[in-house]
């Protein structure tokens, strides 16, 4: 318990070597869209975005979230 769950979208965008503009180019995202997530005023993302995104990208839709867990359990 205690974990929290942060979207990476930048992260993965960076690591892929692409840009919110890159995916309006190729139309996965709107102006719009792009314009909400630079300005990091996203509050949802469809499974359906997010499957384009990841075939656009080559990446799964896991690879854009971090899991911090603030009880890590002792080894």
């Amino acid at each position: 318990m205690g974990d929290t769950y942060e979207f990476s979208f930048e992260e993965v965008l960076k690591r892929h070597g692409a840009t919110t503009q890159d995916l309006v180019e190729a139309q996965i995202i709107t102006e719009k869209e792009a314009e909400l997530t630079d300005n990091r005023k996203v509050k949802a993302v469809r499974l359906s975005s997010l499957s384009k995104i990841c075939a656009a990208l080559g990446c799964s839709p896991g690879d854009f979230f971090v899991v911090s867990s603030k009880n890590k359990p002792d080894k």
